[in-house]
């Protein structure tokens, strides 16, 4: 899976397939749908290590990791119903499955995992992980990606869940 955040191509090549889609009004997925879109196009992606790129976060944030809680949440209340209609395979073919409430249709490990992700991501133990990530933060030895990661999984489960209780009979309901 390609998402885009940091990415260069020539311009003649990407010119066919359009630049960003200005439908995503607020934070997030239109870089997976970019990626989506380019995927099918065929045209070959190579990750090159030495390229660096540096992506400065505003500076002025008193909590860094509410802000980047609130992208999360944003990018799964609002961007990610129209990802699910303009590229619902992506999402088929991503980690973002897992957020879609467990259908009659899913096959029982699916069921499974849905299940499993939403009892083991909770708010019982997102809260008390929130504040040690905020005290421990910027102490480069008590560093433990997966710490984050649990935490913003559960901004993006709320996200996806207050989504689905306000547009519920929406096309996007499944979110």
């Amino acid at each position: 899976m390609l998402v885009v955040m940091n990415l260069s191509l020539k311009k003649p090549e990407i010119e066919p397939l359009g630049f960003m889609n200005e439908q995503f009004r607020r934070y997030g997925c239109e870089d997976h749908e970019f990626a989506w879109r380019l995927k099918n196009t065929g045209i070959h992606a190579e990750y090159l290590e030495s390229a660096v790129a540096f992506h400065y976060e505003d500076s002025n944030q008193e909590d860094p990791i509410a802000g980047f809680e609130r992208k999360c949440y944003t990018m799964t209340r609002y961007s990610l119903p129209l990802l699910a209609t303009l590229a619902p395979e992506f999402l088929n073919e991503s980690w973002m499955r897992f957020l879609q409430p467990v259908e009659g249709t899913d096959a029982w490990q699916l069921k499974l995992a849905k299940g499993f992700w939403r009892l083991a991501v909770n708010r019982f133990v997102a809260s008390p992980l929130r504040s040690f990530l905020k005290w421990t933060d910027g102490v480069p030895w008590l560093y433990c990606p997966l710490l984050y990661r649990y935490v913003f999984a559960f901004a993006m489960l709320v996200g996806c869940d207050d989504q689905q209780k306000t547009d519920h009979g929406n096309e996007h309901s499944w979110l």
